[in-house]
């Protein structure tokens, strides 16, 4: 008989993973989860094992994170959690506020492994606030913490001090951006576009400059359907780009932002299905931040998503060698980087060069970096073209067990299902009623599983 053991999590700091943190250390596992996890839940990391968009200066933010990065990497830490504890866990959580995600990390605890159960004991003492600034606020949207850095944001927001800081409400933006509400991105940034006063200070100015750029993003891609419009996105970036070429325009880094425009202006040409136009325009910006980035570390980024943007075009035209080149220069660019890593391995996918594939997935796997919904998936995958398929079974079932996101779920259990299938396994009919109706797969698992 399994004994049971209760563990006890007092909620000090109103910090989102402030319980993540906490649960970490009491079940002593700081040294068994990923530089990515420990410095997302606010434990000590090592910088050196981290991505170039890990390890992105505060100031010169490229890349930011949107909440589903976060839900990423905290299931990854459940499923680990998960396939580590053995016994029976009861978490005693005493809290007067629970954050989304790490009420996102008990319920994954206890639908990944039915052992581990947890109780909510609500407290009239609340938590305490974290330093309210906003160089805080920064820090939290750096690591990827977007509900700490929108709790701040908020009271700074009412603060006098901050009503005419124009650097503060591009970044209080994206806050939003990055939670799922680019309608309320998009009234703060027209808010400062219509408000900066140009020459102001060079602060301004950059705020002015980023804020044009944000435009451009949400009216391309970010904003719901009905709202997307690549003319207004297009104009958003030629007007930022217009302001630059001013010599008397003041701005830090003036130089890599024109780069920066004009890689967003690539993109457009991009969607627009003007492939030789993107091409020639990025290999046109490779060529200036090179330069820039002799000078300045934090460019060094800004180079590699560049030449991630190239591999892109090259991958969608069929161009392979070239494609090719451009993912392996972004890997050697930035070889901590688990995601460009996954984008090879889907290309060599593409080009059947099935023993690459093993290789790289071998390497992820014994680094402990991986996505393991991505790594458990892409390893059916290789078996299943080896057409070993009792091993793809294997891989695929936990890809789909272990996924939680419902527009993934018909395609990771349709390829279980066909691979078991072709193992001569059993089919548990239970399966049926996990089918999600009017979604990818729907009629094809529907017609695999028969009545």
């Amino acid at each position: 008989m399994d004994s049971s053991k209760t563990i006890t999590l007092r909620k000090t700091n109103l910090i989102s993973t402030d319980l993540i943190r906490i649960l970490i250390e009491k079940l002593n596992l700081t040294n068994t989860i990923d530089e990515t996890v420990k410095r997302f839940i606010n434990i000590p990391f090592d910088k050196n094992k981290l991505s170039l968009t890990h390890n992105q200066n505060i100031k010169n933010q490229l890349r930011f994170y949107n909440k589903d990065y976060a839900f990423e990497i905290i299931n990854n830490l459940a499923i680990k959690i998960s396939r580590l504890l053995k016994q029976k866990y009861l978490f005693k959580i005493y809290a007067n506020d629970i954050s989304e995600i790490e009420l996102f990390l008990f319920k994954r605890l206890h639908e990944l492994n039915k052992k581990i159960h947890w109780e909510y004991i609500y407290t009239l003492k609340k938590e305490q606030l974290p330093k309210i600034s906003y160089k805080n606020m920064r820090y939290f949207q750096n690591i990827g913490d977007n509900w700490t850095a929108k709790l701040i944001g908020n009271i700074l927001a009412k603060s006098a001090d901050y009503w005419l800081n124009y650097s503060f409400w591009r970044d209080y933006s994206f806050v939003f951006l990055e939670l799922g509400d680019p309608l309320a991105s998009q009234k703060i940034i027209e808010y400062i576009i219509n408000s900066v006063n140009i020459g102001t200070s060079s602060e301004d100015n950059e705020a002015l400059i980023n804020s044009y750029y944000l435009l451009g993003l949400l009216y391309s891609r970010n904003l719901p359907k009905p709202f997307q419009n690549l003319n207004k996105s297009m104009l958003a970036l030629n007007e930022a780009y217009t302001i630059l070429k001013k010599d008397d325009f003041i701005v830090p880094n003036k130089e890599f932002r024109k780069v920066f425009n004009r890689n967003g202006y690539a993109l457009l040409l991009f969607y627009t299905g003007q492939y030789e136009e993107t091409i020639t325009l990025l290999n046109e910006l490779i060529a200036k931040i090179e330069k820039i980035a002799l000078k300045h570390s934090f460019a060094k980024l800004h180079l590699t998503v560049l030449h991630y943007n190239l591999f892109q075009v090259y991958n969608a035209i069929d161009m392979n060698l070239n494609a090719e080149n451009e993912i392996k220069q972004v890997i050697t660019l930035d070889p901590n980087d688990v995601e460009y890593k996954y984008d090879y391995i889907r290309f060599l996918f593409k080009l059947g060069k099935t023993s690459k594939v093993k290789e790289m997935l071998d390497f992820i796997a014994e680094k402990n970096i991986g996505n393991l919904v991505y790594q458990y998936s892409y390893y059916g995958q290789y078996y299943y073209l080896k057409e070993e398929y009792k091993k793809a079974s294997y891989f695929c079932k936990k890809a789909w067990q272990w996924n939680f996101e419902a527009d993934k779920n018909n395609k990771l259990l349709f390829n279980y299902i066909v691979n078991s299938l072709n193992a001569g396994l059993d089919i548990p009919k239970e399966l049926k009623k996990h089918i999600l109706p009017n979604s990818d797969f729907t009629a094809e698992l529907l017609d695999l599983l028969g009545d």
